[in-house]
């Protein structure tokens, strides 16, 4: 006997996983992104030095 699956649960896991997707996606830009800000404001900073910009 086939295991019934209610439409509606299997909605809900459907978008909580779509939802999840999307979260982890979102997290690993953000750390990709601040990893290359932190990249280009490193290369900034030693190229700038302190007393120029004052």
């Amino acid at each position: 006997m086939p295991i019934a699956i209610d439409p509606a649960l299997f909605r809900k896991l459907a978008v909580f996983d779509m939802i999840f997707t999307v979260q982890s996606l979102a997290l690993e830009f953000e750390r990709m992104f601040c990893s290359l800000n932190n990249h280009a404001i490193g290369i900034y900073v030693r190229q700038h030095p302190a007393h120029e910009w004052l």
